[in-house]
């Protein structure tokens, strides 16, 4: 599979991931995560938005394309640590006198977050290396 192939499916997939976070679950065990799940969609839409626009378009047509690409790739690493700020709140708590024990939770929302986020993280990786070598 060719690098600007694996980067456009790449695009939707990440695309999704954001999506999906953004609709799933509340947070587990009382602990509050709007924040990063609110800086985890907008940062996420914005990379969308911003990598989309880089893909589209040449450096002839439109003269700030790769700024537009790098400012999107900052987006997709902030979606990145956003996206594993929200996955803090699956793990264990250690003894301690504020740790709050989490009763069951569904295995798949579990698995599912991690799953996404690690795409996540994937996919930004190699969105700066298609960036990095010029092969989008």
């Amino acid at each position: 599979m060719s690098i600007p192939l694996l980067v456009y499916v790449l695009t939707a997939v990440a695309g999704l991931g954001v999506v999906w976070t953004a609709f799933s679950g509340r947070s587990r065990g009382g602990v509050s995560a709007a924040g990063p799940r609110r800086l985890h969609l907008i940062a996420g839409l914005l990379a969308l938005i911003g990598w989309i626009a880089f893909l589209v378009t040449d450096s002839e047509t439109f003269a700030q394309r790769e700024l537009v690409g790098v400012v999107a790739l900052f987006f997709w690493w902030l979606t990145v640590g956003a996206g594993l700020l929200l996955l803090v709140q699956y793990l264990p708590s250690s003894g301690g006198r504020h740790a709050v024990h989490r009763q069951g939770g569904r295995f798949g929302s579990r698995l599912g977050g991690w799953l996404v986020h690690l795409t996540m993280l994937v996919c930004a990786g190699v969105f700066t290396y298609a960036y990095m070598f010029s092969q989008v």
